[in-house]
C-alpha cells in the first residue's frame, strides 16, 4: 500500500512547535500480499512547472477580513475564521474515465486543484478533480478523485475531505491506471471555502485542544486537532495569520471554557499556514 501525505502544518507559538509532528510518508507491506515492485516506473521529471507548482500554498485568503473570537470561548466555537481559496488550480485539457465498471468520468475543461505531496521519491504534486454528485440520499455533494504517480504510472485514488485530501492511499495493482493528466494552469470555478481554528476544550494535563476545520458549504469537515501546552505565564499563545492570540483556562472546574485575548490582529494578506 502506498501513502502520500500533503506537507502542511500548523505557525503556532515556540513553547507549543514540539506538541507538532510532522507528516509521514511511507509504503507498507502487508502480510498475505505481493511485495512491493522494485522495479518502479521512472519518476515525472521535476519540470520547472512543477517547481512553481510546488512553491505555491495549498490554500490561500480570499482577502476577506478574518474573523476572531476574543473573551469567552465555549468548547467547539472558532477562534479564528476565514475565507481561503485552493493555492493552485487548473483545468483538465482532455477528458479522462476509468473506465470499466462503474467508471469515474471527467470531462475536458473541468477544475482542478493541485496538492502538494511528499512520498518516497520526495515532494510531489497530484492534481485533484472534484465533481458535485448526488450522494445515497440523491443530495448533492463534492466527490474529489486526485491522480499521484504509483508504482508504474498514475492512478486513480479518491480523496476525503474531498476539497483538501492531507493524505492519499491506495493499492498499487489494485487501484485503476490512469494517463498522464494534461492541464492549463489558471483560474477554476472551485467553491470558496472558510477555514476555521476551533477550541477544543482542556485535557486532563491543561494543555488546550486546537482542531482545524475547513467549510466548503456541507458543513466544516474535520482536517486537524493537536494539544498544545500553556507557557510559563499559564496561557497558551498560538501564532494565526500574523496575530497572536493567548487562551487561558477559564477555571479549573470549566474544562469545556476558555479566555481569548487577542495581543496583535491577524491580517488579511498573510499567508494561510495549517
Amino acid at each position: 500500500m502506498a501513502r502520500l501525505a500533503i506537507g502542511v502544518g500548523l505557525a503556532l507559538a515556540a513553547a507549543a512547535t514540539a506538541a507538532l509532528a510532522a507528516p509521514e510518508a511511507y509504503i507498507v507491506h502487508m502480510p498475505g500480499y505481493q511485495p512491493p515492485d522494485t522495479h518502479r516506473a521512472p519518476r515525472p521529471p521535476v519540470s520547472e512547472d512543477l517547481q512553481r507548482d510546488l512553491a505555491r500554498p495549498a490554500l490561500v485568503a480570499d482577502g476577506s477580513a478574518p474573523a476572531v473570537q476574543s473573551g469567552a470561548l465555549s468548547k467547539g466555537q472558532a477562534v479564528l475564521t476565514v475565507g481561503v481559496l485552493h493555492g493552485l488550480t487548473a483545468t483538465l485539457d482532455e477528458a479522462m474515465s476509468t473506465g470499466g465498471w462503474r467508471p469515474v468520468r471527467i470531462a475536458a475543461g473541468s477544475p482542478l486543484f493541485g496538492t502538494p505531496m511528499g512520498g518516497p521519491d520526495g515532494p510531489t504534486l497530484a492534481w485533484c478533480a472534484p465533481q458535485r454528485q448526488p450522494d445515497a440520499n440523491g443530495a448533492p455533494h463534492w466527490r474529489t478523485f486526485c491522480l499521484p504517480f504509483g508504482e508504474k504510472g498514475f492512478v486513480w485514488v479518491e480523496a476525503k475531505p474531498a476539497l483538501m485530501p492531507l493524505t492519499l492511499a491506495w493499492m498499487d495493482g489494485v487501484a485503476r491506471d490512469a494517463p498522464a493528466p494534461k492541464v492549463t494552469r489558471g483560474t477554476a470555478a472551485l467553491p470558496a471555502m472558510k477555514l476555521a481554528y476551533v477550541f477544543g476544550g482542556w485535557d486532563k494535563r491543561g494543555w488546550m485542544l486546537l482542531q482545524e476545520t475547513l467549510d466548503w458549504g456541507e458543513g466544516p469537515q474535520p482536517l486537524r486537532a493537536i494539544a498544545l501546552p500553556p507557557g510559563g505565564n499559564g496561557a497558551v499563545t498560538v501564532k494565526l495569520m500574523g496575530g497572536e492570540i493567548a487562551l487561558r483556562q477559564a477555571s479549573a472546574s470549566r474544562p469545556e471554557a476558555a479566555v481569548a485575548d487577542v495581543l496583535a490582529p491577524p491580517r488579511a494578506d498573510a499567508p494561510i499556514v495549517f
